[in-house]
């Protein structure tokens, strides 16, 4: 099961990941870097802690480092271009990216409609230029990142934090990463609020409205969100009886689990269960998976189609 913090790896250039995934659900999760994602396709709702932004083709959503993400698309999954930048990446040059905190995540709100696209295409080269073995690939990589930066400082409200509120922040972070992979490695077993209180050291009461403030949602939320997402994993195994399954996803009962998810996603389980296991055995094909990330020549492909289209085609 991947954990719910998770550590970006800059594998081919340093600081700097990108790639294309198509998701239908992921749970609360977050990352250490900056997080720019591209629908390229679909509709669903990504939630930022408490902020919830309906998202579809061609919205950009930014994302940053420590904040907890929710990625939620049942009718047919997100296809999204991801791009992921370390705080450091100009760490010798501008320092201040650092200790920044941006404050607007819904890039459409924010920019021209002029500007937008011109970010937008900026963000398709930044991909095309990441996805090629070009000799200066990694220096035009490194021109439309900055490019970016440059117009996300200029109209984007943000707070430049001194040492001591950074140090804070990461402290919080911290115990946010620590609680998260606490939930990751007990979901199938029981667990309480004040288990976890207890390995941090402070007040049950203190506890829950830390969880609250950092996650978005409620700790019971958040662990029964994480059962379900086990739950949809393991839907499409005709090998498997509904109370193991139940069982395995943490859920004590499978009442239990058809309750969660018909309050979560808005009908039975078992209409899930259906559609899962009449494609079981198909899951190479990135609609019948929670998540599935594209080949480097897929996406090329993706972002070849997704440049063609007009901005009307796009909404």
């Amino acid at each position: 099961m991947r954990k719910e913090f998770e550590l970006v790896q800059h594998s081919k250039i340093r600081h700097l990941n990108i790639f294309t995934i198509h998701i239908t659900y992921r749970n609360f999760h977050a990352h250490s870097d900056f997080e720019l994602l591209l629908i390229l396709d679909g509709h669903g709702k990504i939630r930022i802690k408490n902020d919830v932004f309906s998202a579809g083709s061609g919205d950009i959503i930014f994302v940053n480092p420590h904040d907890m993400h929710e990625i939620d698309s049942r009718d047919g999954g997100l296809k999204i271009l991801i791009v992921q930048f370390s705080r450091h990446l100009l760490y010798e040059y501008f320092p201040t990216l650092r200790n920044t905190c941006f404050y607007s995540a819904y890039l459409r709100d924010v920019f021209s409609p002029g500007d937008y696209t011109d970010i937008l295409q900026t963000l398709i080269k930044l991909a095309g230029a990441y996805g090629s073995n070009e000799l200066f690939f990694s220096l035009h990589c490194l021109h439309f990142l900055t490019r970016m930066l440059l117009c996300f400082y200029e109209k984007l409200d943000y707070d430049i934090l001194d040492e001591t509120a950074y140090l804070e922040r990461k402290k919080k972070s911290g115990r946010v990463y620590r609680i998260a992979a606490y939930i990751d490695e007990h979901y199938t077993d029981p667990v309480r609020l004040q288990d976890i209180a207890e390995t941090e050291q402070i007040s049950t009461t203190r506890l829950s409205h830390f969880f609250t403030e950092n996650f978005g949602i409620s700790f019971q939320e958040y662990l029964t969100d994480k059962r379900l997402e086990q739950a949809l994993r393991l839907a499409g195994s005709e090998s498997l009886s509904l109370a193991a399954l139940s069982e395995l996803s943490g859920f004590s009962d499978p009442k239990y689990l058809h309750k969660a998810f018909l309050r979560k996603f808005g009908y039975p389980f078992s209409e899930y269960q259906k559609t899962a296991e009449n494609i079981s055995g198909q899951n190479s094909r990135p609609e019948n998976t929670l998540e599935y990330y594209y080949t480097p020549e897929e996406s090329r492909k993706i972002l070849e189609e997704f440049s063609k289209l007009s901005e009307h085609e796009r909404l």
